[in-house]
């Protein structure tokens, strides 16, 4: 072999090996109730993704919150399953990453489990549940485990849901 044809083949295999392929993650599965997104990315052999975070951040954050969180964050570390072999190994990557919801809760109902023996279930609306926060964080206060300005904080997060209408 001629070394032009060495050193030809030696760059074709450079152009191959480092050849980025922007991606962008695709919503694959979600959970209204747990507010929870996966989204994922397929990655053959010779690809280095360039990975569109913010895209994919400003789905999820749409998707939470129409859900009605007020957010979302990705998990920083994701899946990778093999979705295609050959005689050299895997050629094909399928990358899954989990995305939370954050921020206010999804629904104006919230059920708790009472303390009765029988199970039975109770539902308080998010209101009664904020009168029950700052009663809790009152009587924390009462006790001298938190500061007057983590109630007042905590005061002021739920008064707007007590005081709604």
């Amino acid at each position: 072999m001629k070394i032009s044809q060495i050193i030809f083949l030696l760059f074709c295999s450079t152009i191959l090996l480092s050849c980025t392929t922007v991606k962008y993650l695709s919503l694959t599965d979600g959970s209204k109730s747990d507010g929870t997104l996966k989204f994922s990315y397929d990655k053959g052999g010779f690809e280095k993704p360039d990975v569109q975070w913010k895209t994919a951040k400003l789905e999820a954050e749409e998707r939470c919150k129409s859900w009605g969180y007020t957010g979302a964050e990705f998990f920083e570390n994701g899946t990778s399953e093999c979705l295609a072999y050959n005689q050299y190994g895997c050629v094909k990557w399928r990358y899954t990453y989990l995305c939370q919801c954050i921020g206010d809760l999804p629904s104006k109902q919230i059920i708790i489990q009472s303390t009765k023996n029988n199970g039975t279930k109770i539902e308080l609306t998010q209101k009664e549940k904020a009168i029950k926060e700052l009663k809790d964080a009152k009587e924390l206060l009462d006790l001298d485990i938190i500061t007057q300005d983590e109630f007042q904080k905590k005061s002021d997060k739920l008064k707007p849901i007590i005081l709604a209408d």
